[in-house]
């Protein structure tokens, strides 16, 4: 980068040290993406494409789980009607627990979308799951929709 010879290269490594000494500038480590990858947009989308395409997200892996992509809750929202789209209530319940339970959004994200608060959201999703766990059909209905949408645990 500096040259080819190390005399060269050596002053002009110097050189490039010496003009940012008396200089304030930041550290390049802060634009670390999931504190792991340092580099552009495009340099990060290649890692992620090349490496991490089609792996599971690992709890003990908490910066693989920040690099991949979840799906959005508005596929999984529109995913859920398309197949729900005789019980609108039922639609509106399912997108909501399955969006909580694999969008990799926030409360305040999911909430936002479906109009409620945060609390609310935690709230709906775990009285679905309990549902769920009472009601074999609709726990079939929902495994089934969780396949056709392609969901996987986070």
């Amino acid at each position: 980068y500096f040259g080819k010879k190390v005399f060269t290269a050596q002053k002009r490594y110097r050189e490039f040290v010496n003009v940012f000494v008396d200089k304030d500038y930041g550290s390049p480590l802060e634009d670390t993406v999931a504190s792991t990858i340092l580099g552009g947009i495009d340099f990060v989308d290649e890692i992620k494409d090349r490496y991490l395409n089609g792996k599971k997200v690992d709890r003990n892996l908490p910066a693989l789980a920040e690099l991949s992509t979840g799906p959005t809750i508005e596929e999984i929202s529109n995913g859920v009607k398309a197949i729900l789209e005789e019980d609108t209530a039922l639609s509106r319940k399912a997108s909501l627990y399955l969006c909580h339970r694999y969008s990799r959004k926030t409360l305040k994200e999911i909430g936002s979308y479906f109009g409620i608060g945060e609390s609310a959201v935690s709230q709906a999703s775990h009285r679905f799951k309990l549902t769920l766990d009472n009601d074999r059909k609709l726990r079939k209905k929902i495994i089934y929709i969780s396949k056709r949408l392609n969901l996987c645990n986070v």
